[in-house]
């Protein structure tokens, strides 16, 4: 029996973390696309690219292939940057702006306009001299004997604007080499962008946990004294599917009130309005004025219970490092721990599956 009980308590607590980091990630993205923290991501991951080489990733950014990736105003001003370049469209880009580096201020010659002996004598060379040397080192790794005598190579066109079946071979690999670059730093990057987003999914939780009150430990001892509260959310967290069945930030206390659930900031009328002149009453309580109506806060410790503090700020922390998990991460052991109470439910979610 007591079993039972402990897993429909721990079905409970995990249905409220998945609540509330679903809560946090619409949050977060909201944070987002007001920041265009992504696009902002991207660009300095670019700018660490072409090592620090500010004037070339301005170049880059205004080559027709990526503007037409961006968002222009009337006048054909970019306004909002790329979130996400695909790889080939990348290595066209990248290529032309690093082969004219010795013309910043110029237009970027299209690539076919030049011809492969040309690159790989006076125009590498003059372009590798125009950025600084780490730079110019990764041009060398990109570009694998760029820059010899033009009798190494050949006078072979290197025409983008040709199909790939028709580049040259060295065309083809040094496009390819430029793509694999990028392809690998936008791996590292997206793990740097993972972790930075936790950081902030870590924030937010904990914002989110103070301002409705979701405190883990109150919600863990209110499932252990109410089986109807319980059952309740048990019988909600059956029935809840990733993306559906879940409340928007704004509608997450009508939520769990439906629900009966301790989430929340409760107050109470105050017998004495004159208590909120100086915020704490005489026995220890938070009074606050609600418009014209003074009234104490009911379900906060007491400013003098040292150890209920304690506890209600590891409550709300614990709620915060929950949601930095993500939604899909609680998702996934609720629908294990909904199966291990009801091993029907197991079959159900194999025959969906």
């Amino acid at each position: 029996m007591q079993l039972d009980v402990i897993l429909e308590v721990a079905i409970g607590l995990l249905f409220a973390w998945l609540v509330l980091s679903v809560a946090t990630l619409e949050v977060q993205n909201w944070i987002g696309q007001l920041l265009d923290t992504r696009a902002k991501f991207l660009e300095q991951a670019i700018l660490d690219m072409f090592k620090g080489e500010k004037s070339l990733v301005d170049q880059f950014y205004d080559h027709p292939f990526i503007k037409e990736l961006c968002k222009l105003d009337k006048n054909g001003k970019i306004i909002k940057k790329p979130d996400y370049i695909p790889n080939e469209v990348f290595g066209k880009a990248a290529m032309e702006v690093l082969m004219s580096a010795g013309k910043i201020g110029k237009e970027t010659p299209p690539i076919e306009a030049m011809s492969f002996g040309a690159m790989a004598s006076s125009e590498v060379q003059e372009a590798k001299s125009a950025v600084n040397p780490e730079l110019a080192r990764t041009m060398d790794h990109l570009f694998p004997g760029m820059g010899q005598p033009t009798d190494t190579l050949g006078a072979m066109s290197f025409g983008l604007s040709e199909t790939v079946s028709n580049l040259s071979e060295k065309a083809r690999e040094y496009q390819k080499n430029v793509e694999n670059w990028f392809d690998k730093t936008m791996n590292q990057a997206s793990t740097w962008y993972k972790e930075n987003a936790q950081k902030w999914a870590l924030g937010i939780g904990i914002a989110l946990a103070i301002l409705f009150n979701i405190d883990s430990f109150n919600i863990m001892n209110t499932l252990w004294r109410e089986p109807a509260i319980r059952q309740a959310l048990v019988q909600q967290a059956g029935i809840v599917q990733p993306g559906e069945n879940t409340p928007t930030v704004g509608e997450i206390p009508d939520y769990f009130s439906a629900l009966t659930i301790p989430v929340g900031w409760a107050t109470v009328p105050a017998e004495d309005s004159a208590v909120c002149n100086s915020f704490i009453t005489s026995d220890m309580q938070f009074a606050i004025r609600s418009g014209n109506e003074c009234r104490l806060l009911a379900n906060i410790p007491k400013v003098n219970d040292f150890w209920g503090w304690v506890t209600k700020i590891i409550g709300l922390f614990v709620s915060g490092v929950a949601a930095r998990q993500g939604a899909p991460f609680w998702f996934d052991l609720l629908r294990k721990a909904v199966s291990l109470r009801d091993p029907s439910r197991q079959e159900k979610d194999e025959a969906k599956g």
